[in-house]
């Protein structure tokens, strides 16, 4: 009888003991499962804290942009803030007015790459520049906008950088210039990020008051008494015809054929 109590108790004592094991061996497994996750919400956040630029959370400005003034009109409307930049820029600082601090604006991504607009605080006026990363690097920039005056009584000047970023990334800078608020100059080029994040410029047009431009089409250009295209038909000009340029507006030039003075779209003359 004794024999069988000891063997009984020697049954219950080892099973008490293999449980313990398997409880101690569950607990290993449930501290160990909950470290790993932790480790991973931990490389998560560091992952975040060490991307200079936002992650795909973060507010993105849509395109097209058609300038300075419909960029803060669409930050405005939609509820886009600047973002500050952690990025290194070290050889763009002495582009900017403002080094200290530098915020910017995300755009859509282009493939790896991360095109931004950056705001520059320069005096009473802001400018904007467009800057490409790829892996927080920086790879290229360029300014878009800035607003420049001298207002002295009677002889007042302006000159005015503008741009247009489209959906494809097709960029159009513009350069005007105003003499007592009458555009005397001004000026398209545009540009396009390649695939290494180096902005190119694709053409030079420049169109200036007093030079001479041809109309760049097959047949000849109309010639308007008005800057639209519901002004009355003056004239004919025909490639080969040297238009000299009087006026620069916006679209349109006012120009000089045969003593004979109207409107051309600018967008058909070099």
């Amino acid at each position: 009888m004794k024999s069988i109590l000891l063997f009984t108790s020697l049954y219950l004592f080892l099973a008490c003991k293999e449980s313990s094991k398997a409880i101690k061996k569950e607990s290993i497994i449930v501290i160990d499962s909950t470290t790993s996750v932790l480790n991973k919400n931990i490389d998560k956040k560091d992952l975040i804290l060490n991307t200079c630029i936002g992650d795909e959370q973060s507010p993105i400005l849509k395109l097209p942009v058609n300038g300075g003034n419909n960029l803060m009109a669409n930050t405005f409307e939609e509820g886009i803030k600047l973002q500050e930049l952690k990025c290194s820029i070290d050889k763009m600082k002495p582009q900017l007015c403002n080094s200290d601090y530098v915020n910017y604006y995300q755009l859509p991504k282009k493939g790896e790459l991360l095109p931004i607009i950056i705001e520059d605080e320069c005096g009473d006026n802001n400018n904007y520049i467009l800057a490409v990363f790829y892996q927080n690097e920086l790879i290229d920039n360029i300014l878009i906008y800035s607003y420049w005056t001298d207002m002295e009584e009677g002889n007042s000047k302006e000159k005015i950088k503008d741009f247009k970023i489209n959906k494809d990334y097709e960029i159009k800078i513009s350069d005007s210039e105003f003499q007592n608020k009458k555009k005397t100059n001004y000026k398209i080029n545009k540009y396009r990020i390649n695939k290494t994040g180096k902005i190119i410029k694709i053409k030079n047009n420049s169109l200036m008051v007093g030079s001479i431009v041809y109309a760049q089409v097959e047949t000849y250009l109309n010639m308007r008494s008005a800057p639209n295209s519901n002004g009355d038909i003056i004239a004919k000009a025909y490639p080969k015809d040297g238009l000299k340029v009087i006026e620069v507006l916006d679209g349109w030039l006012k120009i000089e054929l045969n003593g004979k003075q109207g409107y051309v779209s600018s967008e058909f003359v070099k």
